[in-house]
């Protein structure tokens, strides 16, 4: 094995150890698993989207910036928008943040007036945040979202990272007929 050789493994050796560094690790944000489901049953009337709340959180050591939230696994199912809204401390000491909501600006005007673009938001360690997502059905009865994908960087990290929530979410006319989600 010549130098030139040796010098282009050990090149790959450390780009491979980088990027399993940057990847690998454990999460460092936090996202739902699959085990909680919501449904938002359309109120005649009333126009889309309505706003669903997925609650993130740095678990790691480092400040995160998020950069993007975009649907994953779906089925007629449209995001119109999406902000991440800090939460509210109540006076009685409860934390508010996002669920369900229809318009947001008038349930929870102090807990809208908050809300920020996803793109650059920053999470301190040990911070959570929910990303509102503002979803409409694409013309069918139901439209359902399996996964969301938020992508974000680890400060001074030089790669952006990937968490899949699997939240199941879904907007229909009536959640009483769906039978995987409550």
């Amino acid at each position: 094995m010549n130098r030139g050789q040796l010098i282009r493994i050990f090149k790959c050796f450390t780009a491979a150890l980088v990027l399993a560094g940057c990847t690998g690790g454990g999460a460092v944000l936090k996202v739902p698993d699959d085990t909680i489901a919501v449904c938002a049953g359309v109120l005649p009337g009333k126009v889309e989207p309505y706003w669903f709340g997925v609650s993130v959180s740095n678990a790691g050591q480092s400040p995160i910036t998020l950069k993007a939230v975009h649907l994953g696994e779906q089925d007629h199912i449209l995001m119109n928008d999406a902000f991440a809204v800090p939460a509210v401390r109540l006076a009685d000491g409860t934390m508010l943040g996002v669920g369900v909501m229809h318009n947001p600006a008038e349930e929870s005007a102090g807990l809208w007036a908050g809300r920020q673009s996803v793109a650059g938001y920053v999470i301190a360690p040990g911070a959570h945040v929910d990303l509102a997502l503002g979803l409409s059905r694409d013309g069918a009865e139901t439209g359902r979202v399996h996964s969301q994908i938020v992508t974000y960087r680890v400060d001074g990290e030089r790669y952006d990272r990937n968490a899949t929530s699997e939240l199941n979410l879904a907007l229909t006319n009536d959640c009483e007929t769906l039978d995987d989600v409550q």
